[in-house]
């Protein structure tokens, strides 16, 4: 149970057949699996037919009398399809006392594509008139490729969302919108735009604890 290459290997933990008693059987990757084989296309597996390779351990798959299926060590893909699937932010978390917004994708994304400046926070789902918001100006990516991005907040923005009150001061005023330029999957798709006129709700949010402290002052 292995898709190998000359270098990188991931051995598949899980699936579903689609087919049975056949010559053909079509395995649906878990989800797990699929993100995983994705995080390593940046790796050079699974990109083409000259990287997709399968290995089978005996006994992996047996004919409809029992006998065991031989040793495959190494199978070359006669194709392979690119993905072509749009990922999408599914929720984030808010904690606005450390400055880190936690953002979960449907599917593993490259955080090197990842434009914070493409992030609006919203105090509601419908921007009008009376919405407040702030569209962030930079910030830090603090995960490698995942489904799951930790955003640090810079200094500025933190401030500048406290100072605007009471935009992010609880669930109920921290909503979330961007375009499609936020960040791309690991084959280059865009992630699906969330509008400021259907912005999502945060699915968690930690208020600030921290006591503020004074840093310097001057005597004229």
């Amino acid at each position: 149970n292995g898709v190998v290459n000359a270098t990188v290997v991931y051995n598949v933990t899980g699936g579903s057949v689609q087919m049975y008693n056949s010559t053909v059987v079509a395995l649906t990757l878990s989800p797990t699996d699929l993100n995983s084989v994705k995080f390593f296309t940046s790796l050079g597996l699974g990109t083409s037919a000259n990287d997709t390779f399968l290995s089978l351990a005996r006994g992996s798959i047996m004919d409809v009398y029992g006998n065991p299926v031989s040793t495959v060590a190494l199978q070359v893909a006669t194709s392979v399809q690119p993905d072509v699937n749009q990922p999408a932010l599914l929720y984030f978390n808010f904690d606005a006392n450390t400055g880190y917004i936690i953002l979960t994708f449907s599917e593993t994304v490259n955080v090197n594509t990842f434009y914070p400046p493409d992030l609006t926070l919203q105090s509601s789902s419908n921007r009008t008139v009376t919405t407040i918001t702030y569209t962030l100006t930079n910030g830090a990516v603090l995960t490698a490729n995942s489904t799951v991005v930790l955003l640090a907040l810079s200094s500025t923005d933190r401030n500048a969302i406290k100072a605007l009150s009471p935009l992010a001061s609880s669930v109920a005023t921290t909503y979330l919108s961007h375009t499609s330029s936020l960040v791309k999957d690991m084959s280059g798709n865009m992630v699906t735009a969330i509008p400021s006129s259907v912005a999502l709700l945060a699915s968690n949010f930690t208020p600030v604890t921290t006591p503020v402290s004074l840093v310097n002052f001057t005597i004229d």
